[in-house]
This record gives C-alpha cells, sequence and structure tokens, in this order.
C-alpha cells in the first residue's frame, strides 16, 4: 500500500518540484469551465505557497498534491483519495463540499505498461504448456 501521507525528512525544493512535475501526468482536459485541481493549484499559488509547504502543513506527499492539481486521480490510492481531499482543500480554504462531487468515486484504473502485458501472457502460456 503506497502512503500518502508525507515523511517528515522528506524535501522537495521548487527546482526538485518543477523537475520532477512530468512524473504524474494530468489526464486530458475536462468540460467544465475551471477543473478542481486547477483551481487548487491557482490558489496555493495565489497564496505563494509551495508544494512542500503543502506537503508539510497538510502531511501528504507532495507527489499526491501534485496528482490531486493535475486531477490525476488514480496516481493516489483509492482509499486515500477524499481524506487527501479533505484535507488539502481546508488547507487551502476551499470548501470541500464544492469539490468532492467532482471527484470521481473510483478513479479511472491506470493502464498495463505494454512489457508488463507481454510478459504476463508469456507466463500464461508457459503454465499453460506445463499442465497439457
Amino acid at each position: 500500500s503506497t502512503a500518502v501521507y508525507a515523511r517528515p525528512a522528506e524535501a522537495v525544493t521548487p527546482l526538485a518540484e518543477e523537475r520532477l512535475s512530468a512524473a504524474v501526468q494530468a489526464p486530458a482536459a475536462s468540460q467544465q469551465p475551471q477543473r478542481v485541481g486547477q483551481r487548487m493549484r491557482e490558489t496555493r499559488q495565489r497564496r505563494g505557497i509551495t508544494l512542500y509547504q503543502a506537503e508539510r502543513a497538510c502531511r501528504i506527499r507532495w507527489e499526491f498534491l501534485q496528482a490531486i492539481e493535475q486531477e490525476n486521480w488514480s496516481y493516489l490510492p483509492p482509499h486515500q483519495l477524499r481524506p487527501a481531499l479533505m484535507a488539502y482543500t481546508s488547507f487551502l480554504g476551499i470548501d470541500p463540499n464544492d469539490v468532492l462531487p467532482r471527484i470521481p468515486s473510483r478513479p479511472a484504473p491506470t493502464p498495463l505498461p505494454l512489457a508488463t502485458a507481454v510478459v504476463v501472457v508469456m507466463v500464461l502460456i508457459v503454465v499453460g504448456l506445463t499442465l497439457l
């Protein structure tokens, strides 16, 4: 199980935050006028708060906060998505009731990489042949 909550010794500098932003890819833009993640990111930036500062205040790892801002819901463990959203929206001063209804109840599954799928198929073939 992946922990959402920050480890106290972790430190993310603004430069590292910028460099690692590609680690969590945002899904395609939705049809809503202002997306939830965009609203949270703009609120944080307007207040001059870095992801590292938000991580320390909310006790949620910065990469999960970034995934929330990019609306990459499948990056977070499903059972920790709503508690993390509650903590982050409260920290930002955003009403959680404005945000939570817009979040999918079950995030879309992350597709399996092709290499992993090929290995799984190969193993199934080998196991199938040994059973014959």
